[in-house]
């Protein structure tokens, strides 16, 4: 029965089964009572539905604290802390479901105290195989099957596991089969496909624990469904399956067939000891014409899925390592006091998972600034992945980050795991922010809080561990004041915010900049460039940059592909002079003006440039914002 156990406050020990409807409050009439001034006399309520347990907010005065964070409402899940006032419950269940990654089923662990485990050296009860069964289960139909299914290079991965499960529940005619991997975010195991005629069904944790204790394949006797789960869950079971003595679950593990460089069989952090990383399980109604040859065969098949696996993820390394090499010259370089600081705040808020915001004008490498933090954290050794929230279509961008289910729109012919759920473990990176449509921005807050994830057509939450980072060159302050950008998705995603200063603002940085492209460059085109000459590099200094570094990136190139020389002259970068005139620190002004107009014209062309967002040109002018105000009002500026 699910529960919640106190864990701090005046009723410590205390476990209270959770019904229902639980309500939690001051008054008498609740559930739970809580005598606490803090507490509200109807504080909150939890809700039973299924198998699940959803706690609401009954608009109570001081709230309700999950995990840390205040919450109207959340699905609980197991181990959630939850704080009232001054008491802090834990709240347990008996199961401990989860949504398999790549299949719409759930599997539900559970720990039964009456059940008996029997390894395979003592059944003695292997039936002899008879003429049927060995045509049935020859070696040349499983063959046939796995070389079907291995022979596509390009099947993508939840298919080929799918394809290889549904095999081997039809050769050894099983009602339920599972593929669970160690996930090492979680530190725990993940179903990634299921089959079965049921939306739900069992897997004991006693069978997991032996396997991993034997290291080999384990035969139990299937675990019997739980009455109150089958009532929640709505499962009917047929009449003859009601009392199935002969049923067996055989489960066998999934080594990891050679230890990577410097990897040993300990555990350390979120890595499984022994090297055994998923395991294979299926329980078959007619156990006693299971053959030993049957289970040698299906961890044959386990050990060759794990391979299949390390290739993918193989594959997958080298296409993200791929991915991040394009990214065609682009690196960290400047030692400017406003890149240093940028680079200092990196360093402080790398090691923690808090979400960033990235604000400042396009080309200042907002991306790259993410993936340095990502590149300094504990997730880099996990997935890296950016998505430009301006170049999808509105109707393909939730589709992109949460992922779909096989028929959810037309079109989609299988199920699509989103960006959200590729970075389990790592980071996501949302560029233009500001352009994600309401609707997305509504379920893209729903994950900020929950951190889970429901796929287009799915209604199954996902459970997914992410870091996020944010991009805009947009006022979003003043996006939010016009309804255009939600207010509490800006508070979601604004809590630790960098602001990426302008090349303009960083002059001494342009020379180090153009010696980096130029090797660059030099080095793809294969040309013999031996630097800029004095001109060229006095024009790319006094020039304002509103394309930032990667319209000098542009330049750079296009001056080496157009020159014939070693030295680059001035002539080859055709930089607007427009632009160039209107260059704020510029000294070259066609007639004199006064110290105030001057001063006037500065201040107005910061404000400009920030969209009048006064704290962002206050740093670009470097003067208190209090001072900006002041002159604001003396020169009379309006927008």
């Amino acid at each position: 029965m699910s529960n919640l156990l106190v864990i701090k406050g005046g009723n410590i020990g205390m476990r209270y089964e959770l019904g229902k409807v639980t309500t939690l409050g001051r008054a008498p009439e609740n559930t739970i009572q809580l005598l606490d001034p803090n507490v509200s006399r109807f504080h909150c309520e939890i809700l039973q539905r299924g198998i699940s347990y959803f706690l609401h907010d009954r608009e109570s005065k001081n709230g309700v604290l999950v995990n840390g964070e205040e919450v109207p409402e959340k699905t609980l899940l197991r181990n959630d802390e939850i704080i009232i006032g001054n008491t802090v419950f834990l709240f347990n269940t008996d199961h401990d479901l989860k949504n398999t990654r790549f299949s719409n089923k759930r599997v539900y662990f559970t720990s039964p105290t009456d059940e008996t485990i029997t390894p395979i050296r003592e059944k003695n009860t292997l039936a002899a195989p008879s003429a049927e069964q060995k045509a049935a289960r020859s070696s040349h139909e499983l063959l046939y099957h796995l070389g079907t299914l291995f022979a596509f290079s390009e099947l993508p991965l939840p298919e080929a596991l799918e394809r290889i499960l549904q095999t081997l529940v039809g050769i050894f005619n099983a009602r339920n089969g599972c593929l669970m991997m160690w996930d090492a975010v979680s530190a725990d195991f993940v179903p990634l496909v299921a089959i079965s005629d049921e939306d739900s069904f069992a897997v004991s944790m006693n069978v997991i624990r032996l396997v991993l204790e034997e290291k080999r394949a384990v035969l139990v006797p299937a675990p019997a469904i739980d009455k109150h789960v089958a009532t929640t869950l709505r499962i009917d079971k047929p009449a003859e399956e009601e009392d199935d003595a002969d049923a067996v679950a055989l489960c066998v593990p999934l080594a990891k067939s050679r230890p990577a460089a410097g990897e040993s069989g300990k555990a350390a952090g979120g890595t499984l000891p022994n090297q055994i990383i998923g395991l294979l399980y299926l329980e078959i109604p007619d156990g006693d014409n299971l053959l030993l040859h049957d289970v040698q065969l299906l961890q044959s098949v386990a050990n060759l899925t794990e391979v299949a696996i390390e290739h993918y993820q193989a594959l997958d390394t080298l296409h993200r390592e791929k991915g991040t090499a394009g990214e065609g010259g682009m690196e960290l370089v400047g030692k400017s006091q406003p890149f240093m600081k940028v680079l200092a705040l990196v360093s402080k808020v790398a090691g923690v998972d808090s979400t960033i915001m990235l604000t400042g004008e396009t080309g200042t490498g907002k991306e790259m600034i993410a993936r340095e933090v990502h590149r300094q954290s504990h997730r880099a050794k996990y997935a890296f992945l950016a998505i430009n929230c301006a170049a999808i279509p509105e109707t393909l961008i939730e589709s992109e980050l949460f992922g779909h289910e096989r028929g959810a729109f037309t079109g989609a012919d299988r199920m699509r795991r989103g960006l959200i759920e590729n970075a389990h473990g790592g980071t996501l990176f949302l560029d233009e922010i500001g352009e994600m449509a309401p609707g997305t921005q509504t379920k893209l807050l729903r994950f900020l809080q929950e951190r889970v994830v429901t796929r287009v057509g799915g209604s199954q939450p996902i459970p997914v561990d992410v870091r996020v980072i944010a991009a805009t060159n947009a006022d979003l302050e003043k996006a939010v004041q016009e309804k255009r950008f939600r207010e509490d998705l800006w508070f979601r995603l604004n809590v630790f915010e960098i602001h990426l200063p302008a090349l303009r603002e960083r002059r001494e940085d342009v020379q180090l900049l153009c010696d980096h492209f130029l090797r660059h460059y030099a080095r793809e085109y294969n040309k013999q460039i031996l630097g800029l000459s004095d001109s060229a590099l006095r024009v790319l200094e006094a020039y304002a940059w509103p394309g930032n570094i990667r319209e000098l990136q542009n330049a750079i190139e296009r001056a080496i592909l157009l020159s014939d020389q070693p030295v680059l002259d001035a002539e080859l970068f055709a930089l607007q002079p427009s632009v160039r005139a209107a260059d704020p620190g510029s000294t070259t002004v066609s007639q004199p003006v006064t110290l105030d107009e001057a001063e006037r014209r500065c201040i107005l062309r910061a404000l400009e440039a920030c969209n009048w967002n006064k704290v962002r040109a206050a740093r670009m002018l470097n003067i208190h914002r209090n001072t900006l105000h002041k002159k604001i009002a003396d020169l009379d500026l309006h927008p």
